[in-house]
């Protein structure tokens, strides 16, 4: 992605008041970001307290490819 079109998302961002949730399944996605807070535990008082704050995202880290498959399937 060129440099130039990053400000221009963030704008986007910030001006639509949506708040971009990323579900990730991979402990290491996280490593590369920042700025930006990674929940491994999800309770719903902390879910509102994410989207009620001014930050643009949030991380839910899953883990599911640490779930056996019969877990997995639930």
């Amino acid at each position: 992605m060129p440099e130039e079109l990053l400000p221009k998302i963030q704008q986007q961002i910030k001006a639509s008041r949506r708040k971009v949730v990323v579900l990730d399944d991979d402990p290491t996605g996280t490593q590369t970001v920042h700025s930006i807070h990674v929940l491994t535990e999800w309770p719903v008082e902390r879910l509102r307290d994410e989207l009620a704050n001014d930050l643009p995202a949030f991380y839910l880290l899953t883990n599911s490819r640490s779930l056996t498959p019969s877990r997995q399937k639930r």
